[in-house]
């Protein structure tokens, strides 16, 4: 989209319609910034033949078996008792459920098989029909991994991924992409549950060819405290270790002895990919002025609040503590004298005698103890709660404060920082309580981006929260959050909600509302001339930062996407940003501000080791790759714009 200038965020527009077919950009080129380094990659690398060609079938079973598992016993049973006869002695890879692929053809174009399981009166027949359903050309996959097309060839690439992972499947426990086994190990984590390491696998194309991603795999469900406590004992280990687990289980599976791996003629490299990568510079902050010292250059991503100011110290006039632990009241009397001294040492204006009296109260009566603080002082800014000395009570009391009260919490777990008034400890609880209460704790020297002053940037980020396995009558919940005050990038406001349950798609980016009133967008919808009211969290946050800005529309949108896998990308692209399109066109027909859409990904599997392990230049104080690691090449996609 074009920069273009001003205009009235009110005047009409006409809405267009849905964009069809968006597509995301190639890669524009390379980055050039930041100190040249080279680090490992849990990938590895795939080789296929350029020639041959794979084979796919569709698989009907009569009756329909009542789990995958019971699918791949009957398959394999059809293949011990047909390969020679039936089957042209070839193997085959099949993923659970009506897709089989062979590396060359079979004797026929469809048959039918019968196949017994069972014995006596259990005993069930299944009738298996195997019928020719495509081809895929492996030349066009290399053709497009060199970036000679864009056609993404993902059915070759979801065929090969099936190969490889055939035998995993038939000998581990499969949970979605990820392997388990007692063979990799198995931890008590309490309560009668233990954890099975395992790993997850995944092929994907890239700029050095096929890689098959492998990570060391953490599978959570619905766990209590203590089990989760017990689990990241079991699972959280150091990079050296790490990147040492993820090469045994590679050997483990000793891809080279698989028969339907070799039939398939695909070569697996057993060495992690070497990848060059390039580290960031740290950007300079500024803190307020009254400070000893005024700007501060993080240091491997750290930085300490000694002899500096926040940059913006908000006001807590009115404020009260409630100590749901059990701790002597000299103690939390104490703790909160020391918290207001660090608050206002760092730059707040905070009260020092609260506005209720502070006090204790028992855990078996959260709500209640809230709400009473409520009535007593409604017009409270800020509520210091000292948690109960079990765990999960945190959630409870956020969510009385937050959603039923309207207070703003600042909350403190018992422990032997807590208790000993220690100084970082207090300083990191003076920041929280800072930007909650109003004010902001620093910004950066230079501009955030290019073009400083004269081009107004808004910041979104978005996000869908969706309910705990097993709870779907519970609502998905979507959230979108955006930047006001612009050059500095340091409030945000956020709007939250609600939709059909697991629905990744955020549905309320963009309205249009029938009403009887001459307000909004003015569309005239049909022939009865309704008029049409704009709205919708994206427009809502838009106009604030106009409000908040002198009226100034920003140039330049940035929309940070959370929680996108890769199967729904081009779906919450398309409708996602045909919402943005709408809010731009609804407020202006001559505002055409640029759109960046970033999907960021937090969950993906890839992992980033040192070169070497050990060297301080290398990696931080836990033996991490250093803060600001980023890498563009070798293991990023082949033609599209990835880091």
């Amino acid at each position: 989209m074009a920069v273009a200038g001003g205009g009235n965020p009110h005047a009409a527009a006409p809405i267009p319609l849905s964009s069809k077919g968006v597509a995301p950009p190639s890669r524009p080129g390379y980055g050039a910034v930041g100190d040249r380094i080279v680090v490992r990659a849990n990938h590895f690398l795939v080789r296929v033949a350029d020639s041959d060609m794979i084979y796919l079938y569709d698989v009907n079973m009569n009756p329909t078996p009542k789990t995958r598992h019971i699918n791949r016993v009957v398959i394999s049973e059809l293949a011990k008792l047909h390969r020679e006869a039936h089957l042209g002695g070839l193997s085959f890879a099949y993923d659970g459920s009506k897709a089989l692929y062979t590396a060359g053809k079979l004797p026929f174009e469809s048959m039918d098989f019968k196949i017994k399981l069972g014995k006596d009166l259990r005993e069930i027949e299944y009738k298996v029909t195997i019928r020719l359903a495509g081809q895929a050309d492996l030349h066009h996959l290399h053709e497009f991994i060199a970036g000679r097309q864009r056609d993404s060839q993902q059915q070759t690439i979801q065929a090969l991924d099936v190969v490889l992972r055939e035998s995993p499947s038939l000998n581990y426990v499969t949970v979605y992409r990820s392997f388990f086994s007692t063979a990799f190990g198995r931890e008590d984590i309490g309560d009668g549950l233990e954890s099975w390491k395992g790993y997850y696998q995944s092929l994907r194309p890239t700029q050095m060819g096929l890689s098959l991603n492998i990570e060391g795999q953490r599978y959570f469900k619905k766990l209590n405290e203590n089990q989760v406590t017990g689990l990241l004992k079991a699972t959280c280990l150091p990079p050296q270790k790490r990147e040492q687990k993820i090469s045994e289980m590679v050997q483990h599976n000793n891809y080279p002895a698989d028969r339907v791996v070799r039939e398939f003629k695909i070569d697996i490299s057993n060495q992690m990919a070497t990848v060059p990568a390039r580290v960031l510079p740290a950007p300079m902050l500024r803190y307020h002025d009254s400070g000893k010292e005024k700007t501060c250059y993080p240091r491997v991503g750290q930085w300490s609040m000694m002899n500096k100011k926040m940059v913006d110290g908000a006001k807590v006039q009115k404020w009260t503590c409630v100590s749901f632990a059990r701790m002597q009241m000299d103690a939390v009397h104490r703790l909160c004298g020391e918290l207001i001294y660090t608050c206002n040492a760092t730059g707040m204006h905070f009260n020092q005698w609260p506005v209720m009296e502070v006090h204790s109260a028992s855990p078996d009566n959260i709500e209640a103890a809230l709400k009473n603080i409520h009535s007593v002082a409604p017009e409270l800014e800020l509520l210091i709660v000292i948690l109960p000395d079990n765990s999960g009570y945190y959630g409870r009391i956020k969510r009385v404060c937050e959603t039923e009260l309207g207070i703003v919490s600042q909350c403190l777990k018992p422990g032997r920082k807590l208790w000993s008034f220690d100084r970082k400890y207090l300083e990191n609880v003076s920041l929280k309580i800072n930007v909650k209460t109003g004010g902001r704790n620093v910004v950066l020297q230079r501009p955030l981006l290019p073009g400083g002053l004269e081009d107004p940037t808004i910041i979104f980020g978005a996000d869908v929260t969706h309910p705990a396995p097993g709870e779907d009558s519970a609502a998905s919940i979507a959230a979108v959050v955006a930047s006001m005050d612009w050059p500095e990038v340091t409030k945000y406001r956020a709007l939250v909600s609600a939709q059909p349950a697991r629905q990744e798609i955020i549905q309320d980016l963009f309205t249009m509302t029938e009403t009887p009133l001459n307000t909004g967008c003015q569309q005239k919808a049909d022939a009865q001339k309704k008029n049409i009211v704009c709205g919708g969290m994206i427009r809502d946050l838009l106009m604030a930062f106009y409000s908040k800005n002198a009226k100034r529309k920003p140039k330049r949108i940035i929309f940070y996407r959370d929680g996108v896998s890769d199967g729904q990308f081009y779906q919450v692209l398309l409708y996602e940003m045909d919402a943005i399109k709408k809010v731009i066109a609804s407020m202006d027909s001559t505002y055409k501000p640029l759109v960046t859409f970033v999907v960021v990904q937090k969950r993906h599997h890839t992992r980033l080791f040192p070169e070497v392990h050990g060297r301080q230049d290398l990696t931080d104080k836990s033996g991490n790759i250093r803060p600001g690691t980023v890498v563009d090449t070798n293991i990023c996609h082949p033609s599209e714009f990835d880091f």
